[in-house]
């Protein structure tokens, strides 16, 4: 599994969600990568202020508030009908 976070500069949701990754990564392995939105016009117009934005394996899972309750659940495999909407 790949999970990336699509993030930005001085976010502090952003910061939160990393740390919350970090966490849950103990636990549950995979793979990991941050993407500053900031560094790509193309992220930035697709994102904007909804981030943070966390995909697995390229599918966006979660948008703006994850937590680990939802990032476990996802990490499980399970796709509730709120995270198919997203």
């Amino acid at each position: 599994m790949r999970l990336t976070l699509y993030t930005r500069a001085a976010c502090c949701l952003c910061d939160k969600a990393e740390a919350l990754i970090g966490r849950v990564r103990r636990d549950v392995p995979f793979e990991f990568e941050a993407v500053d939105i900031g560094a790509d016009p193309a992220l930035e117009a697709l994102y904007g202020t909804k981030i943070p934005v966390v995909a697995l394996d390229g599918e966006v899972v979660l948008v703006s508030r994850v937590s680990e309750f939802w990032l476990r659940r996802v990490l499980a495999g399970e796709r509730s009908e709120r995270l198919s909407q997203l």
